[in-house]
């Protein structure tokens, strides 16, 4: 990836929003010939395939990184198997017990059925690796070389969310934990498979707890998966916290962090100006924003 150094941070802004604005145009034509009432899987599989295939190229083409490159420059994960089962765990249940189970009503039904788990589960593969390669593996990385990791983290969860404007909230938590995933792994394979398995479970959870309670209601039913799901979240939140100070004697200072943070946005101010006001990048950011507003003003 020694190419992508020489871009300056404007060149990069630039960059990364036409490759988005590339991504939104190919979504909205792809919608167009695959025009269905409903979710169908055949075809949100054959739709994700080609919009990752036009992510990727535009990513190759403009940034010039390639997935055998982003591949080549992934180090050996820091964490442990134990590590990396607890961070998916807590991450995929903190989205769905604060967030994903709130989804907007007019959103289209998903025909999810139990005996189609490994076609859901071809589709998240398929959304989790094209996604988190791009955010991650090349956004990511290409930020970090130019203003730091926290600059490189939040760019790209804002971009994330704004992709997924939609969903709102949950693509901004879970964006921003796979990009601190990414970060404290160094390495692409745990933010990858959290995500297929955050996709995975969200295709399948409500046909599932339909499935266990047939007699219940369906807001019954969401009010269990809701406590259920938040449940774990506290469990793994306990054994992280448990494993990181017994076995890693490691202490987690929330608000010593979070100053670190803040510090480090206030010291890199004019960076996040000079990136989010390039030509290209208050193209995207207006279209975006016009997109969502237009989507909230139907509700």
């Amino acid at each position: 990836m020694n190419q992508k150094t020489n871009l300056t941070l404007e060149q990069s802004s630039n960059r990364i929003a036409i490759i988005l604005l590339i991504d939104l145009l190919g979504q909205f034509l792809l919608t167009r010939v695959f025009t269905v009432s409903s979710f169908n899987i055949d075809q949100y599989i054959y739709v994700t395939i080609l919009n990752g295939c036009i992510f990727i190229v535009a990513s190759q083409l403009l940034l010039r990184t390639s997935v055998k490159e982003v591949i080549k420059h992934q180090k050996k994960s820091r964490f442990s198997l134990i590590e990396n089962i607890l961070w998916i765990f807590f991450t995929v249940f903190l989205n769905f017990s604060l967030c994903a189970l709130y989804s907007r009503r007019d959103a289209p039904p998903i025909n999810a059925h139990l005996s189609q788990t490994w076609l859901f589960l071809l589709l998240a593969v398929l959304t989790g690796f094209y996604e988190e390669f791009i955010f991650r593996g090349v956004f990511l990385e290409n930020l970090c070389e130019s203003s730091g990791k926290v600059f490189a983290v939040i760019w790209t969860t804002v971009l994330f969310t704004f992709m997924h404007g939609t969903q709102f909230p949950a693509p901004l938590i879970f964006g921003f934990m796979m990009g601190c995933l990414s970060v404290m792994s160094g390495n692409l394979l745990l933010p990858i498979a959290a995500h297929i398995i955050n996709d995975w479970f969200g295709y399948l959870i409500t046909p599932f707890g339909n499935f266990l309670f047939p007699q219940k209601a369906p807001d019954e039913v969401q009010l269990i998966l809701k406590c259920s799901c938040f449940a774990i979240f506290l469990l793994t939140t306990l054994l992280l916290l448990l494993y990181y100070h017994f076995y890693k004697h490691i202490l987690f200072h929330p608000i010593k962090r979070t100053k670190e943070i803040l510090k480090s946005i206030k010291s890199h101010k004019t960076s996040y100006l000079k990136f989010s006001g390039t030509r290209y990048m208050t193209l995207f950011l207006f279209l975006i924003f016009v997109n969502i507003f237009s989507d909230f003003s139907r509700l």
